[in-house]
Parts: structure tokens; sequence; C-alpha cells
């Protein structure tokens, strides 16, 4: 019985020993930890004399979990008379014989398994439980001796007794055990009382053993308890497996009650013998509705006339799954109707959020809905059970994107000057510059996507959920071709510039003329030098910052403007046209390009300024230089 500390102690205690006492009550409450390893061990021993016993406790670290099971083997050896001793003995006319019994009992003392057996001429082993020559368990306890929920069924004693001795057997008895025990994770973590009934929900699979002796003679009382909450007008009932002795079964049964403990209903009665599942494929199952509001019920189970060993079983309730769930788009996902036995399915539809729905136009009475997923929305379908009509629907779908769909910002490509590139776009800024705009140097960006056949945008046709939808099955190329289809003209997505010669070439008359007299932190001076005019050119087509190609590649990386991630999340229901999806998609490619182009043409820091926007001086433009002045006294020295 879990401890309480009472009333009236509680209120004269300090907080901190209320709260202590509290937790420990908390902490009672759950089943122990159950290990993670098995145990073993072999020096319980002793000796036996004529009718006489010894008792081993399994207690401390050696004491029985819920989830562990327990077998325990004994050897037993003794003393053969000689015929000198004993006429007749040794000789093989007469057995040495010893009569003897192993038990396993709980806390009361109630026997839980027990051999009795006879030991011949000087040696034997046993194990309890034991197996038949069958390799089947011998008896109704099972092989091994499973754990309980309540301590009715947990093993804490074993007794070893050895009774009398025939004619050639001289006492005593040498004996010794090996304990072994084994851990059975997920079994037996109900409650042993309503109290301590855990909350469990719907679909979550419960594992345990159930012993008579935790209910004996009450049917009311008693097994292992489990809560769980149901909502208004929601219908549930159990399904799983039992198991016990195929000889001797087990009458395996779950209780419904309500909050206030009053038994509902009984959910499942079977005779559990080798694995019964229920409920049975061909008929109804027991099911209960909740025609109150919200509430908390409570599940018992229960065995009578011999242990249910193993059993496993959910509370079921009509509901919609969807597998996997996210979903990459494009990749097969399955509705499923789960918690409906025996039921009838109708009016199957997938509601997507932003582009129509699909309804089921074939199979439709199915449990399953399979197809490609492009979309994200919710499944639903109306499911017919024990008189009942009950529409359930799924969560929503996640659609993931498909991996490496991405346009990748290409790199900088210096080429000679003057240069046209592949899609028509002329680098020839004026050498020497004489002012015009472009000044010293000049870029250019091809912007390019292919790899649309129509194969690419057929509609789904799969009779699936998204059965009719329109998307890009093939990953966007950011190539593309131009032209005629005699003569096509390949165009790769390309950024390109140039800079004029006479600043390339340091010994060209127009290097020459930047004079470099500019002192920017004195501001003193005029023109720019010829390095300087050069690097900054460079920089404003080009450079990691404050440039073109910076512009570029901010606005490319934006997934706003990124082409293959456009592409990727294109999606139109099926009311929409195979050709008005190629029209918008066309449409909102050509709309980031636009807006790719326009990031890239604003203009950067100028080619004689630096990349912070700090003016270095004035272009000594050709044809007409203004003459470098002197070189000061002080830099001659």
């Amino acid at each position: 019985m879990t401890h309480r500390p009472h009333r009236l102690l509680a209120i004269a205690l300090f907080a901190s020993l209320t709260l202590a006492a509290t937790a420990h009550v908390a902490e009672a409450q759950g089943p122990p930890p159950c290990p993670s390893d098995p145990s073993q061990w072999n020096d319980w021993g002793g000796t036996l004399g004529v009718t006489t016993s010894a008792t081993f406790e399994f207690a401390g670290e050696r004491a029985m979990k819920p989830c562990e099971t327990v077998v325990v083997g004994m050897a037993v050896s003794y003393r053969v008379a000689t015929p000198q001793e004993r006429i007749g003995c040794g000789s093989g006319s007469l057995p040495a014989d010893v009569s003897m019994k192993l038990t396993l009992k709980n806390a009361s003392g109630d026997f839980l398994a027990t051999e009795d057996f006879l030991c011949r001429n000087g040696s034997c082993f046993i194990e309890v439980p034991k197996l038949d020559a069958m390799g089947y368990p011998a008896k109704p306890s099972g092989y091994p001796l499973p754990g309980t929920r309540g301590a009715q069924g947990l093993a804490k004693f074993v007794e070893v007794t050895a009774g009398t001795f025939n004619w050639c057997a001289i006492p005593p008895v040498f004996y010794t055990m090996i304990v072994k025990k084994q851990p059975r994770p997920l079994y037996n973590r109900g409650g042993d009382s309503f109290e301590n009934a855990p909350l469990i929900d719907v679909g979550e699979m419960q594992y345990g053993t159930v012993h008579p002796l935790e209910s004996p003679g009450q049917p009311s009382v008693g097994g292992q308890f489990y809560r769980i909450r149901l909502k208004q007008d929601q219908l549930i009932y159990v399904s799983g497996e039992a198991t016990g002795h195929n000889k001797w079964g087990s009458n395996f049964t779950i209780h419904l009650h309500d909050a206030n403990q009053q038994e509902l209903i009984r959910l499942t009665n079977v005779l559990a013998g080798t694995a019964v599942q229920f409920p049975a494929a061909a008929a109804a199952p027991v099911t209960y509705v909740n025609m109150g509001p919200d509430a908390d019920f409570f599940l018992r189970v229960r065995a009578s006339a011999y242990p249910t060993w193993a059993f496993k079983f959910q509370v079921e309730s009509p509901r919609l799954t969807i597998e996997p769930n996210p979903v990459t788009r494009g990749e097969q996902a399955t509705f499923r109707v789960l918690g409906a036995h025996r039921a009838t399915f109708e009016g199957w539809r997938y509601a997507s959020l932003q582009d129509g729905e699909v309804l089921r136009q074939t199979n439709t009475g199915a449990v399953t809905w399979p197809g490609v997923i492009v979309a994200g929305g919710r499944g639903s379908v109306t499911v017919k059970m024990a008189g009942r009509t009950i529409p359930i629907s799924s969560d929503e779908v996640q659609v993931l994107p498909r991996s490496g769909w991405a346009f990748e910002a290409e790199q900088a490509t210096k080429k000679d000057w003057p240069f046209t590139t592949p899609d028509g776009h002329v680098l020839n800024p004026v050498n020497p510059p004489t002012g015009v705009y472009p000044v010293a140097g000049a870029m250019g960006l091809d912007l390019a996507w292919g790899g649309l056949p129509a194969e690419a945008t057929a509609p789904i046709a799969d009779q699936g959920p998204n059965h009719g939808f329109k998307f890009i099955r093939t990953q966007l190329s950011d190539i593309g071709v131009k032209g005629p289809p005699s003569q096509p003209i390949t165009v790769p997505t390309a950024f390109y510039w140039v800079l004029v010669p006479d600043l390339e070439n340091p010994t060209r008359e127009f290097f020459q003329m930047q004079c470099g007299d500019y002192v920017p932190a004195t501001q003193m001076g005029r023109f720019i030098s010829g390095d300087n005019l050069q690097a900054q050119t460079i920089r404003h087509e080009s450079g990691a910052s404050a440039s073109h190609h910076r512009h570029y590649v901010d606005a490319q990386n934006d997934p706003l403007n990124n082409l293959g991630i456009f592409a990727e999340a294109a999606v139109k229901g099926p009311n929409v046209s195979d050709q008005q999806f190629k029209d918008d998609v066309a449409a909102g490619l050509q709309t980031r390009v636009t807006r790719i182009y326009a990031a890239t043409q604003v203009e950067p820091y100028g080619v004689n300024m630096s990349d912070t926007g700090q003016f270095l001086g004035e272009i000594n433009f050709a044809p007409n230089y203004v003459a470098c002045p002197p070189a000061p006294l002080w830099s001659l020295r």
C-alpha cells in the first residue's frame, strides 16, 4: 500500500517536509525503473536434511521488478549408500531417491510456481518454472515466471524443501541455485490502482502480465490500471493480443470505468490460450461512446483462473494518419484509417491549403489512400461504425522542398575588352575613358533557365490525394537556349565583366595621366592615381563588396528571387489547366529574372571611390588631359 502522511501531521510539518513527503508519494506511484540488462547469481545454496526447508528472499537490488522475468535452476547432489553400508544399494538393484520441492512465492506466501520432483541416484537438476518435453511451459505459471505490476504476482521468496530419503540415499543433500532474471522493456507500466493509473493515449500500445492473485475472487477490483481522456462523442474499443497456457487458459478481460471508478462496460473478454487476438477478425468490437463532456476514464486489465503471461493492447478510436509526414514534394505518402475495425468508409477528400481539393473517385471504400503529394493540406474521410457516422481528418500534411534545386550565384568572369555575352549584352566601355558612362569597365549578366519539357509539368494521374495537381517534376537548369530551332544558341547563366586596356596597362597614357595628387585625409590635390582607379574599377564591377557582382549575388540568393527555389515550389491544383500552369511558371521565372537584373544594375560606389564610399580623387579624362602638378620638393629628396 502506498504510504500517505497523516493529514494532521502534514498540517503540523514545515512546508519543506510536506513537499518532501509529497514528492515521495508521487515517486512511489509509478513502477520502478526497468533494468537495462539481465542479471544472474549462483550464491544461494546449502544443505538440507530429512524434511527440512530453506528460504531465500529477492531483496534489495535483487528484488523483482514488474518488468522482469525469472527462472530458478537448482543442482542437487547427495551420497548414495554402498552395498557394504546398506544391502541392495550401490549395485543398481535399488535406486537412491530423495523427494524434493522448489517453490517461488509472492510476498504473502502464495505459490506462483512450484515443482515437486524426485532426485535419483545422487544428483539432479530442476528449473522452476520448467518446460515440458516439447519445450512449452509445463504449467500455467509460464516460463520464465513473468513479473506483474502488483506485488501479488511478483516472486519474493524461493523455498527449497527436502522430504524423505529412501534406503539408499544418505542425507544431507547439497544444493546450489542459479537465478536468472531478464528485463522486458515497456512491460507492466500501468498502475496497481485507480489512484496511480498512468495517462495513456489512443493508439499507444501497452504491454504487461496480469495474475489472478492481483484480484482474488473480486472481479470488480484489482488488476492493472490505465487512465485515458475521451472527448465528447468519441467512440473507442480495444484491440490486442493475450497469451496464456494452451491447456489452462486464462480468462483475460479489460474493463472500462468512469471518472468515479464505476464500471461501465467490459471491452474484451477472451480465453487466453496461445496468442489470442481481440477483437476477432470477423467479429465487431465492443465499443463505447462518451456521450458526456470531455472526461477521464479508466481501463482495468485483469485475469482470472490462470495468469495471462503476456498481453498487449491499445485503445482504438477512428483516426486518420498520414505516413510519412513530413513528406518530400513529389514523393509517395499514404493516408490510413486506424481504429475502425469492421467499419466502412466514404467521402475521401484532400483539401490543400491554397490550391483547392480532390474528391476521391476510385476505390472509395478502401481503408488507405496512397499517392504522390506535392501540396500541403489535410485528408478526411467519413467512417461508419457501430451504427454511427464519424467524420475524421488527418493532421496537416507538411511538404518539404526537394534538395538541390536552388540556383547558385555564379562567380564573376573577366573577359577581354570588348566582349558580347551569349545573351547579347555588349560590354564596350570607351577606351581610353572620356567620361562617357560606363567609365573604365563594364559588366553583363546573363540569366537563363531551361529544362521544362512537356512531361516535366504533366498533371499527377495516380488517383491519389493530389490527383490532377501540377508541379515541376524535374530540376530546373540554369542554362537556357535562344534563337531559332535550326540555329540554337546556348546561354548559360554567368556574370561577365571587362576592364578597358588603357586602364589595365600601366604604360598607357591614360593610366599615366591619373596624377595621384589627391590626398583623402586632407582633401588636398585633385586626381586619383592610376593604381587606385584600376583597383576601384575592378571592385566596382566584380568585388566581394560594394560591386555589381555583390548586388547580383545578394539578389540571386534571396529565396524570394531564386529561380530554382520558385520552380521547386511551383504547384497548382486540379482546377488550373496545364497550359495555365506553364504560363504561370514562365511568368514567375521572368518576374524573378527582372528583379535580379534590377538589383544588379543598382550603382555601387563609383570607380573613383573606395568600397566604403570615400572619395579618392577626380578622373583625368582623355583626350583633354590636365597636366599633372609638379611633385612637391619633399617627395624628391
